[in-house]
């Protein structure tokens, strides 16, 4: 489990409901550590805010993308450029990497 800012030990796996099954179902921002992804390639991403001063970095994956529900018009949710479970799996297997 991973520990949020104030030191509470939160799930990493969150609940994906019915969103569509590409969707990312681990919490973000990534740990450090984070390697429970087959398919996870670390980023940083850096926002800036309205004056366009950088925020703090981000740990990201570089295959995570903002996903519209076809099912809901105007509802977005954190999406795998990869796809699905067996899609990060394959992927895995293919780069060679852990799975």
């Amino acid at each position: 489990m991973a520990v949020n800012a104030v030191g509470a030990a939160v799930p990493t796996k969150r609940k994906t409901g019915d969103l569509p099954s590409d969707a990312c179902p681990f919490s973000r921002p990534f740990r450090p550590d984070f390697d429970e992804c087959p398919g996870y390639l670390a980023a940083e991403y850096t926002a800036v805010d309205m004056t366009y001063r950088q925020l703090a970095p981000v740990a990201t994956c570089l295959h995570l993308l903002v996903g519209q529900d076809p099912r809901r018009p105007g509802r977005h949710y954190g999406a795998c450029a990869l796809g699905d479970e067996a899609a990060r799996q394959a992927w895995a297997r293919r780069a060679g990497s852990r799975t």
